[in-house]
């Protein structure tokens, strides 16, 4: 069987050698080798593709972009029967996915249809997950929502780490080729639909831009250590809301500090199982001019979460922060939802109160909740939304009398751009 390889890691190097061992015609591989962040994981013991393939002679194809034109006539000309991935960064398009007469099958770390998409170990320990696993599936052009090979469950310890974690994954994901690879040779393999129904996804990027929320539960904080604990890797940030520090903090937002994106009808970009299909990619990227602002403000738009392909796009056209619409707040749980946090792609999330009338009072209840909590407590407010009878000097009076400062939304975001530390003890 006609057979190539795209992937990095020692697991890469696991599927190359069972293939061969098994019989498979090997004709090339696409290796990450050459790329910086590779040499981490070298140093950690992973074995380099590159290398493994040099020395079994086989080809080996370096700074290859998968869907480039050279990709696609070298691919094409193999006549391949099948395509593996594994830890390959790209996203495969149809006509790459059409080459293979079998198609292109890729090994996820996660326990399909659950953790679809981005860090998919590390978001298993967020959400607090029982079980993970490895899973074999065939590449359509969903993210992780082709159908099932097979897949190997485990259980995770109440005390996983993203390191710990990802050790059992190597370790099932090796057993999984070993045992799921030699089905294609004799086409004793099926092919199972993923229940959507229990499909979760992450969008691309460190869960929250690796930064803590002051406002999380213990339960949650916890959570989000063990995460994101991998060592020698960076391992997380304080957000300005850790400075222990009682601060009151008024930004405004106007026209001309944000690109405004004035969706036609919001329900059309609602998919919280995807980081967009193409219509969805293209449209977003005609509304988001790449390097017009940092921050976008999006119309109509209360809870970014549900809105997924609106993140992947704000990501993907460089943007440090969005700004949403928010409720009013009048009371201490509405305040700290309203506080400036990273979605779970990283995008710093400006919620801004809607106009009300007594705004001393919201200053007041922020004040009482930053000198009872001992932290910063930002309130962002639209200048378009207040009424005629209040005015962007008049605030800015109010917050001075409580001891407050002014800051732009630049500057908010450089006091968010916090440099990672080690507290995972």
């Amino acid at each position: 069987m006609r057979a190539f390889v795209i992937g990095s890691k020692e697991l890469s190097c696991v599927v190359l050698e069972t293939m061969l061992a098994c019989g498979y015609e090997v004709l090339g591989v696409y290796s990450r080798d050459q790329e910086t962040g590779m040499k981490t994981w070298h140093k950690l013991g992973h074995r380099s593709l590159e290398n493994l393939a040099v020395e079994k002679g086989v080809p080996v194809y370096k700074e290859m972009k998968v869907n480039s034109p050279q990709s696609i006539q070298l691919l094409s000309s193999l006549h391949l029967d099948i395509i593996i991935s594994c830890f390959w960064s790209e996203l495969f398009k149809e006509t790459i996915l059409k080459i293979p007469k079998l198609g292109v099958f890729n090994i996820h770390t996660a326990l399909l249809p659950a953790n679809r998409g981005s860090r998919p170990g590390p978001w298993a320990i967020i959400k607090g997950d029982k079980r993970a696993g490895v899973t074999l599936h065939k590449m359509t052009q969903g993210v992780d929502d082709g159908p099932i090979v097979d897949q190997i469950a485990f259980n995770m310890s109440s005390k996983e780490t993203a390191s710990s974690l990802y050790q059992k994954v190597n370790e099932n994901a090796s057993k999984l080729v070993k045992s799921a690879l030699p089905k294609f040779l004799d086409n004793s393999y099926s092919l199972t639909p993923q229940n959507k129904a229990q499909a979760s996804y992450q969008l691309r990027g460190e869960p929250f831009g690796g930064q803590l929320n002051k406002f999380w539960d213990e339960e949650k904080v916890d959570r989000f250590k063990r995460a994101m604990t991998f060592p020698p890797f960076k391992t997380f940030r304080l957000s300005p809301h850790h400075r222990n520090k009682a601060e009151l903090v008024l930004t405004f937002i106007n026209q001309g500090c944000c690109q405004t994106i004035d969706l036609f009808e919001l329900n059309l970009f609602k998919d919280e199982l995807s980081g967009g299909n193409e219509w969805q990619r293209k449209t977003l990227k005609t509304l988001m001019a790449r390097g017009h602002r940092s921050i976008a403000q999006v119309s109509k738009v209360d809870n970014f979460q549900d809105y997924q392909p609106i993140l992947e796009s704000l990501k993907m056209r460089g943007f440090k922060g969005a700004i949403g619409q928010s409720l009013g707040a009048l009371d201490e749980t509405e305040l700290e939802k309203n506080q400036p946090h990273r979605e779970s792609n990283g995008i710093l999330i400006f919620p801004v109160l809607k106009p009300i009338k007594k705004w001393d009072t919201v200053f007041l209840e922020a004040q009482r909740i930053s000198e009872k909590k001992q932290c910063p407590i930002y309130v962002t407010i639209d200048e378009r939304d207040l009424q005629h009878d209040t005015s962007r000097e008049s605030l800015s009076q109010e917050i001075y009398k409580l001891g407050g400062r002014l800051a732009t939304i630049d500057e908010v975001c450089t006091e968010f751009d916090t440099e990672y530390e080690n507290i995972s003890t």
